[in-house]
């Protein structure tokens, strides 16, 4: 017995099937990913010092941007005030803590805060995914 079914038909049905079964892998294999960590870094320059941090880091985030693990920075300053603030995604807090470690270990963490009128800020968040 001959299906009432058409192959163009068929086709289109198999093509749905596929796409849906693979739909779902691709979910499944997204929430197997860790989420990524929001680093918040906030630094306080001191009086008349705020060029200066800046131009320090305009210098330095060619290296932090291809450091391992960072995925993307972006450097903002408060309107109202001489803060300067980093947005940071990376791979995971301990990836970000091995790369502060090692800004510290050069002495480029240092110099830094030199310019500064407080320790640097940083803060550190999940995406929850919602």
């Amino acid at each position: 017995m001959r299906s009432s079914i058409n192959c163009s038909t068929r086709i289109y049905f198999l093509t749905l099937v596929m796409t849906l079964a693979n739909s779902h892998e691709v979910f499944a294999e997204k929430k197997a990913v860790p989420p990524l960590t929001l680093v918040l870094a906030e630094f306080f320059p001191a009086e008349g010092r705020g060029a200066d941090v800046l131009k320090w880091l305009e210098g330095v985030l060619p290296e932090t941007r291809a450091y391992d693990g960072c995925k993307s920075l972006s450097v903002y300053q408060e309107i109202n005030s001489n803060k300067i603030i980093l947005v940071e995604f990376w791979e995971t807090k301990e990836k970000f803590i091995a790369y502060r470690d090692w800004r510290a270990e050069t002495g480029s963490l240092g110099a830094l805060v030199e310019m500064l009128d407080a320790d640097p800020v940083f803060r550190f968040s999940l995406d929850t995914e919602i």
